[in-house]
């Protein structure tokens, strides 16, 4: 009995350690963009089953781009947000541990999209795994004739 006992201790342990791992710098918490994949294009440049898509051009991933993928940080209030119904939004995430964000783009209009990619291995045996990511979206419509795909 204390046998099995003391295997059904060491394996509650070790599944617990095992599924408090997150994988490397998912939530950004080393500051930049290590382990992901960054993308720059242009707007509407490309055709895809009759649909306005964005061109990735390059086609593969790029180093980040200073004002298209920047990694923030501090309790600075995010500009777009400031007005009611969603003032005071932080442009980093309350809720990671790491104090850090990801912000795509730029307010450049009708020029340019980014992608940010990250790719997860799901570790054998897991019937259950899941990611939570918070995240806000600012969507500009800079007035009449802008674009439908923009």
């Amino acid at each position: 009995m204390k046998r099995i006992l003391l295997l059904l201790i060491i394996y509650l342990i070790g599944v617990a350690k095992s599924e408090a791992q997150c994988p490397t710098n998912i939530d950004f918490n080393f500051g930049n963009l290590a382990n992901w994949q960054c993308y720059v294009g242009q707007v509407g440049t490309g055709i895809a089953g009759g649909l306005t898509v964005p061109t990735w051009n390059p086609a593969t991933p790029v180093s980040p781009v200073a004002d298209r993928h920047q990694i923030m940080s501090g309790s600075a209030l995010d500009p777009y947000f400031l007005q009611p119904p969603a003032a005071n939004c932080p442009v980093s995430c309350p809720y990671t541990t790491g104090g850090f964000s990801l912000k795509l783009g730029n307010d450049n209009t009708n020029d340019s999209c980014e992608r940010v990619r990250y790719y997860v291995t799901i570790p054998p045996n897991y019937f259950y795994y899941s990611i939570t990511y918070w995240y806000a979206v600012v969507l500009d419509n800079p007035g009449s004739g802008h674009p439908t795909y923009a």
